[in-house]
């Protein structure tokens, strides 16, 4: 049985780093989860995660990060590495109706967080490709 581990290099933790990410605009999301991504020197993955404070409790948040955290643990050699990936949780709200997000009420588990993470992760990546391969494209064609 192969082990799997979650390092501190491996996380994003200054708001440089998560600046970063944000600034290359380029991410995918679904209904839970918003992952932006960006290109690394390090040739292995980082993981920074983020929720806010009108999402969950201080619990619930906990809860989302520590899941995120083992989601990224087991899947990190399933997506692909030497990108920064930054995690954050974002439900859609109606405005129409007041009712309580899916995060608060503590219907995420375990293997809908990593079943995102690996298939936004997959999406952001080629989605980030495909923006550098045009500008490259757009530069050496001027």
């Amino acid at each position: 049985m192969k082990r799997y581990f979650f390092k501190k290099n491996q996380k994003l933790t200054r708001p440089e780093q998560f600046r970063a990410v944000l600034a290359h605009k380029c991410c995918s999301q679904n209904d839970l989860i918003r992952l932006y991504v960006v290109a690394n020197d390090c040739g292995y993955p980082r993981l920074g995660i983020s929720v806010g404070k009108k999402q969950a409790g201080a619990v619930g948040r906990n809860r989302l990060k520590r899941l995120s955290r083992e989601a990224f643990r087991l899947c990190q050699h399933d997506i692909p590495p030497g990108y920064d990936y930054l995690l954050i949780f974002a439900s859609k709200r109606s405005k129409k109706r007041e009712q309580k997000p899916q995060i608060a009420s503590g219907v995420v588990s375990f293997e809908t967080v990593r079943k995102s993470l690996t298939e936004l992760a997959e999406a952001a990546v080629q989605k980030s490709r495909q923006r550098s391969q045009d500008s490259m494209e757009k530069a050496s064609g001027e």
